[in-house]
């Protein structure tokens, strides 16, 4: 098997190479180039198949490939349901192309970084499966579960997709300050909420019956995707202290579940809050949610693999921060306009007098943390990827460069200047990639 595994990666190197950019790709091999390039490279233009891009249409693409990927893999886990049909795929297409177009226009929150967050969180899984292959041996990590189950992966990748879809260029605060609609409809994490609630309405609808049946064939798999998919996705609204104070609990009440079980060779399990979803959004009926109570809480494995998924998740969703250099400034950048155009209307401070400072106090209070715990929970794989080293070098790269790289933003943000011309000045100020 790793024999064949190493033959069919050298096949497809050799397509990368000899691919151009005017010539159709094939799924398997687009998705197969994503999962390869290197997790510090990720959208670097190391062939035409991995480059970042603004394509709308290159980036759909990529990303129906990896979700077609990833849903045959859990296809073949059930074993018993019928291959993914050419109908399904079509429509698997025209999906991922109608949830691009509800992504606003803003400068972050768009759909080139719902993009970028698939792709690194395609990478992080792939890495499990390294990991998995080299140790033969993942029972004390969490994400053994995740591993096990392709439907598991593949519905990460789904979060991925549909994290962002419709959101403002605001944050849940402001939406709230504003009385918006979203807000009105969804108190607290009201853009996370509005977006599951967008896409899944839209994965409903009658001309997508053939692959949504392919993805959620059983009522247990409607209660499945909607648990992970409700956590990965509101476990981003991280501007909540609460909410990243119960996701950093929950990991603290797994770390140590599994060291009792470790010593005394079973859980002292307690009794787990209820996971925080809307089962009539996946239209199950009250019977049906009378009758799969269980579904609807932590037991001690569930947890496990809530812990691992909500890891990865926040990992994805800031992975500019533990990249390239050249992915850190870029998204930085944009974020900072984003909020920047928030200042202009009003509703913040002006993000440019703490914006050096704040980018370090972020990275010490959350990014470094998040590496550190997903690195810990999730293999060695993924801890050599080297999430926490990243940030430790952005860190002391930002310290030192900061604040001429903010007045960059400032200047920028005046004269109208791209995210490429950013970083070609700031290439002259640090050349690091």
């Amino acid at each position: 098997l790793r024999s064949h595994q190493n033959n069919f990666h050298e096949d497809v190197e050799s397509a990368v190479k000899s691919h151009s950019s005017d010539m159709p790709v094939d799924r398997v091999i687009q998705s197969m180039s994503l999962a390869k390039q290197k997790w510090t490279r990720i959208g670097l233009p190391d062939s035409p198949l991995v480059g970042a891009t603004q394509d709308t249409t290159v980036m759909i693409n990529r990303i129906t490939a990896i979700l077609e990927h990833m849903l045959e893999v859990a296809i073949d886990g059930r074993r018993e349901q019928e291959d993914l049909s050419p109908k399904a795929k079509k429509e698997l297409h025209a999906y991922v192309t109608e949830i691009a177009s509800l992504y606003n226009d803003v400068h972050y929150h768009n759909f080139e970084h719902a993009s970028h967050v698939t792709i690194s969180m395609y990478k992080l899984v792939d890495a499990l499966r390294d990991s998995y292959h080299e140790s033969g041996d993942v029972s004390f990590k969490f994400s053994k579960g995740i591993w096990k189950n392709g439907f598991t992966r593949f519905c990460l990748l789904y979060s991925c997709l549909i994290h962002d879809v419709q959101h403002t260029g605001q944050s849940n605060k402001i939406l709230g300050d504003k009385n918006h609609i979203a807000a009105r409809n969804f108190p607290g994490a009201s853009a996370e909420r509005n977006s599951i609630k967008v896409a899944i309405d839209l994965l409903f609808q009658p001309r997508f019956s053939h692959i949504r049946k392919a993805i959620i064939p059983t009522i247990h798999d409607r209660f499945e995707f909607g648990r992970i998919v409700f956590m990965c996705i509101l476990c981003t609204d991280i501007a909540t202290t609460e909410r990243l104070i119960k996701v950093k609990a929950r990991y603290t009440r797994a770390v140590n579940n599994r060291r009792k079980e470790r010593c005394v060779g079973h859980a002292n399990v307690e009794a787990f809050d209820p996971v925080m979803f809307d089962p009539k959004i996946l239209r199950l009926s009250q019977r049906d949610i009378d009758e799969n109570q269980d579904k609807m809480k932590l037991d001690e494995d569930c947890l496990q693999i809530n812990v691992a998924c909500e890891h990865l998740m926040q990992v994805a969703d800031v992975s500019h921060l533990m990249q390239g250099w050249t992915q850190f400034i870029k998204f930085n950048y944009r974020l900072f306009l984003e909020l920047n155009a928030c200042y202009v209307d009003g509703s913040v401070p002006d993000p440019a007098l703490t914006w050096t400072e704040g980018q370090l106090a972020f990275m010490i209070a959350y990014v470094l943390p998040l590496a550190e715990r997903t690195g810990d929970i999730c293999g060695d794989t993924i801890a050599q990827i080297g999430l926490a080293d990243n940030a430790r070098a952005h860190f002391k790269l930002w310290d030192t460069y900061g604040t001429a790289i903010t007045q960059y933003f400032i200047a920028g943000c005046e004269d109208g200047e791209s995210s490429d011309t950013i970083l070609a000045k700031c290439r002259l100020l640090v050349n690091v990639e």
